[in-house]
C-alpha cells in the first residue's frame, strides 16, 4: 500500500472558490445551483446548473500567465493548482527548475473549446486544423506544468467522473 498526503486544497466549485469560501458554503448548506448565466439556455429543457461565477476569478487573473492558452478549463486548472500550493504554504516560483510532476484527473475534454470551434467550422469550414489542441483532455495538465515551469512527468487520467478520485 502507498501513502498519499494531501498538503493543500484548491477547490473551485459552483458554491465557492478556494478553501475558505467553499468550506463556508458547505457548512452553511449553500448550493451553487442557479439559473444558467454563461450562455442562453432558453431553448434547453433544464436552465439551471452549477457554474463558476466569472467575478470570482477576477482576483486570480494574475495567477494565470498571459502566454498560456485562454481555455477556461486550463485557466481553472492553473488557478486551482496555485490555490492548493498557497494553502500548502508553497511558493510556485520556488518550484521552478525542480522536478515537479503533474498528475491530473479530468472527466472530459474542454467542451467550451469544442463548441466554439464547431461554430467556427460551421460558419467557415476548417480554417485551423490544430485549433482543437486546447480541447484535448491532457492540455490542462500540460498548462499547469508550464505555469509551474516544471517539465517533469505530466500524466492525465481521463476516466469520466471517477478521474477525480
Amino acid at each position: 500500500m502507498h501513502r498519499a498526503v494531501i498538503t493543500g486544497l484548491g477547490p473551485i466549485a459552483s458554491n465557492g472558490l478556494g478553501k475558505t469560501m467553499f468550506w463556508d458554503a458547505l457548512t452553511s448548506g449553500k448550493t451553487g445551483i442557479r439559473k444558467i448565466s454563461s450562455f442562453n439556455a432558453a431553448e434547453l429543457p433544464c436552465r439551471i446548473a452549477g457554474e463558476i461565477l466569472p467575478e470570482w476569478l477576477t482576483e486570480y487573473n494574475g495567477l494565470y500567465p498571459d502566454e498560456l492558452p485562454k481555455s477556461k478549463a486550463c485557466k481553472l486548472s492553473v488557478i486551482a493548482t496555485m490555490l492548493a500550493l498557497e494553502d500548502a504554504g508553497l511558493d510556485p516560483a520556488a518550484l521552478a527548475g525542480y522536478r515537479t510532476a503533474v498528475y491530473m484527473g479530468v472527466s472530459t475534454t474542454d467542451m467550451e473549446v469544442v463548441q466554439r470551434e464547431y461554430n467556427v467550422y460551421s460558419e467557415n469550414g476548417l480554417t485551423q486544423p490544430d485549433s482543437l489542441i486546447s480541447a484535448f483532455p491532457h492540455t490542462p495538465a500540460v498548462v499547469v506544468s508550464q505555469a509551474l515551469k516544471s517539465y517533469d512527468q505530466v500524466i492525465t487520467i481521463s476516466t469520466a467522473c471517477t478521474s477525480g478520485l
